[in-house]
């Protein structure tokens, strides 16, 4: 037998690394924040990694499960959108990795709900990637009730109706006291209530001020009958909605509470 023969019987076989899986990725992802908590030994690592890494996997999978429905839904939809594109979307996958980040961070499904439409829009639509940045930043800081304030907030007369609260047409209550009856678990939270309307008013989302709150208008136009957010507010309320037809952006019709903040 030659030489070249033996050399040849003797070489490995070529292997193909096995393909990985969604629940292969998603505990990747999730062994990685688990690694990066500070611990004092190899047991806390031991612990996290046996009973917290785990759900955190399960937790992404369901994520990037719910965002690839999301994309399939939008093939359907969208006549020229293929999905293909997107790996060379440099907008696109920046906007999904921020969005993931955050998403792995709460358990909210109103919240994870608006991080996947983000995605969603930022597949189909050009948004500058400054303002998504800034859009999920936002959503990642903020709280369920930041949410639905600010949705009230944009156009608080067709919420209450949508909530089948009704609301007489020259009605005088104070604006606070509408929430309070919209969502009566809030009248308890006062601090908190407080704390999210200044947040929105920080984050440049509302106009509404203490005394638009609680003022009494009779006579005059009262506040739900009016529009209390800024435009900044108006795409980001777009932004996180489910896309529609048109780029987000605002469609209702608004009549301005004051000057944009």
């Amino acid at each position: 037998v030659c030489s070249s023969d033996l050399h040849t019987a003797n070489r490995m076989p070529e292997l193909t690394p096995p393909s990985q899986t969604p629940t292969d990725t998603a505990y990747a992802v999730a062994k990685g924040i688990v690694e990066a908590i500070p611990f004092a030994g190899g047991l806390a690592a031991e612990l996290l990694g046996r009973y917290i890494a785990p759900p955190l996997a399960r937790r992404s999978l369901r994520w990037m499960d719910d965002v690839a429905r999301g994309l399939t839904e939008l093939q359907e939809r969208f006549t020229n959108f293929d999905p293909a594109t997107l790996e060379h979307n440099d907008e696109f996958l920046s906007a999904t990795l921020r969005a993931t980040q955050a998403a792995m961070r709460t358990h909210e499904s109103e919240k994870i709900a608006a991080l996947r439409n983000a995605v969603l829009n930022s597949a189909v639509y050009p948004i500058a990637e400054d303002e998504h940045a800034m859009f999920i930043d936002y959503i990642d800081h903020m709280t369920t009730w930041h949410v639905r304030i600010l949705r009230f907030m944009q156009d608080p007369m067709t919420i209450a109706k949508h909530d089948q609260y009704w609301v007489a047409p020259n009605t005088s209550d104070a604006l606070a006291n509408i929430v309070w009856k919209l969502y009566p678990e809030l009248r308890e939270r006062s601090e908190l209530f407080r704390q999210v309307i200044n947040d929105l008013r920080r984050y440049g989302l509302i106009t509404v001020r203490k005394e638009d709150l609680n003022e009494r208008r009779g006579g005059q136009v009262h506040g739900i009958h009016l529009s209390w957010t800024t435009a900044l507010g108006d795409r980001l309320l777009s932004f996180i909605a489910a896309p529609g037809p048109h780029p987000p952006t605002t469609t209702i019709y608004k009549v301005r509470s004051g000057p944009e903040v």
